[in-house]
């Protein structure tokens, strides 16, 4: 399933950076669970499948050719809502917004009843800060196919990063339910499970998903931080010696999981945190050095890091730290500031102008890219938007093809 390898790149490489939640979308209910036919959208020609097997190919062994062959499809992809949304896939790897963006919205256009198009488009669209427009799209994604464990894993998420537990409960318990043997979906909705407090939903869960995958580690580990979490809540409450006990049971097997996820950021960074709480000081900074090193911008983790440094008396490496963290929210904090507001208002000619002029600046070409060529379609003749879509477009060319 595609939502495997989503679920894996959320777990174990963090997110991307997105701009803030959106306080003023409201609520939405879910939709209807009532069974439609599932539309069955033309399937691709054996040339096409052809030519879009080896553009992937080509690209995921990082071959300079690879643009060209992805670039050939794009007028094939005119006519197809299938082609478009999985060449949108594919220039999702390369991160290359605009296109992702323009073929998704193009997918929905040729097929209104594609779902995995309606899926496409509302990812990147919340990607790009537009909720409103992302809750809509994904809504209709898992109306047109209410079975999918991609729409509802994609909405699931969507109300996750909203901070809106039952409905991202609800969306995750559909998408097991639909396809129990992708085991990656059993953690997310477990970890959701988990803020609500429902922690032996979240452990009944897991245990179903390792029935099914009884090999996976991620799935060991995941168990193990859950009832980590559990000892955090039962320790809140004044039940310490529940809460040791459930740290002891949990502690053998993330130590033993962690040994096969050794490059997971994430994984050290809540190893640290059951150390530390078991008060194995030494270990938790052994475990956060880790997580600093393959995955510094997971959660708080270079700050955390920075703390535990300084308990240690370095404090010149602390500080540097502390340093790097305070310019890096800094950055963070103004990217989605600019995002959330070109988000509100995408008619807005000066604020789509001055992200465009921020992300150049700071080397986010992609994103600079995509927000220059939105600029130049609602003002054609805008002088600096045409050079720096021309400039931008050579410039992304050539780093693909050296």
């Amino acid at each position: 399933m595609r939502c495997a390898a989503l679920v894996l790149g959320l777990l174990c490489l963090g997110c991307r950076l997105t701009p803030a939640p959106s306080a003023s979308l409201g609520s939405s209910p879910l939709p209807s669970t009532t069974p439609l036919p599932t539309p069955t959208p033309l399937p691709l020609s054996p040339a096409l499948t052809e030519k879009l097997s080896d553009a992937a190919s080509r690209l995921r062994a990082q071959d300079a050719s690879a643009l060209t062959a992805l670039l050939a499809l794009e007028s094939d992809a005119k006519n197809s809502a299938v082609l478009s949304e999985q060449l949108a896939g594919l220039y999702e790897e390369l991160d290359f917004t605009d296109k992702l963006y323009t073929l998704a919205l193009q997918a929905t256009r040729l097929d209104p009843q594609y779902s995995p198009g309606f899926v496409r488009l509302g990812r990147v669209e919340q990607y790009l800060g537009y909720f409103d427009q992302a809750e809509k799209h994904l809504r209709e994604a898992v109306r047109l196919a209410p079975h999918s464990s991609d729409a509802q894993l994609a909405y699931g998420l969507y109300f996750q990063h909203e901070a809106k537990w039952p409905d991202a409960e609800r969306c995750l318990k559909a998408a097991c339910d639909a396809d129990p043997a992708t085991w990656q979906l059993a953690i997310v909705y477990s970890q959701i499970l988990v803020q609500e407090g429902k922690f032996d939903l979240a452990l009944q869960a897991i245990d179903t998903a390792r029935k099914v995958a009884p090999d996976k580690q991620m799935l060991v580990f995941q168990r193990a931080i859950t009832l980590a979490e559990q000892a955090t809540a039962l320790e809140k409450s004044g039940q310490g010696a529940q809460a040791a006990a459930l740290r002891q049971e949990a502690r053998p097997a993330a130590e033993q999981a962690i040994l096969k996820l050794a490059q997971s950021g994430p994984s050290w960074f809540h190893l640290s945190k059951l150390r530390q709480a078991m008060g194995d000081q030494t270990g938790a900074l052994e475990a956060l050095e880790k997580a600093h090193a393959l995955a510094p911008g997971y959660l708080n983790t270079r700050y955390v890091f920075a703390q535990a440094l300084l308990r240690q008396g370095q404090r010149e490496r602390a500080q540097k730290l502390l340093t790097d963290d305070a310019a890096q929210k800094r950055q963070s904090d103004r990217y989605q500031q600019l995002a959330l507001g070109v988000g509100q208002a995408p008619d807005d000619s000066e604020k789509r102008r001055a992200f465009a002029r921020y992300c150049q600046e700071h080397r986010l070409i992609n994103r600079a890219l995509f927000e220059w060529e939105q600029l130049l379609q609602r003002k054609p003749t805008d002088p600096e938007a045409t050079q720096q879509v021309k400039t931008l477009t050579a410039q992304r060319l050539k780093d693909m093809t050296q």
